[in-house]
């Protein structure tokens, strides 16, 4: 994929990315894009920041559920 040709699309799978949404080749491509290209990697910094004061005011879930 040519990363630098599509922002808008990095940018949705990034949040995906974050979101823990994204799952088998599409999460191990995204994360090949990510080492390959820096853009990709701090768009995908830059969700992962957006999510963590939702994470933290989500109570911790028990073992197993």
């Amino acid at each position: 994929m040519n990363w630098q040709r599509r922002p808008d699309l990095v940018d949705r799978l990034a949040a995906e990315y974050a979101l823990g949404t994204m799952t088998g080749g599409a999460r191990r491509r995204f994360e090949a894009g990510m080492q390959a290209h820096p853009d990709v990697a701090r768009a995908a910094a830059r969700w992962s920041e957006q999510f963590l004061p939702l994470a933290a005011s989500l109570p911790d879930a028990a073992a197993g559920e």
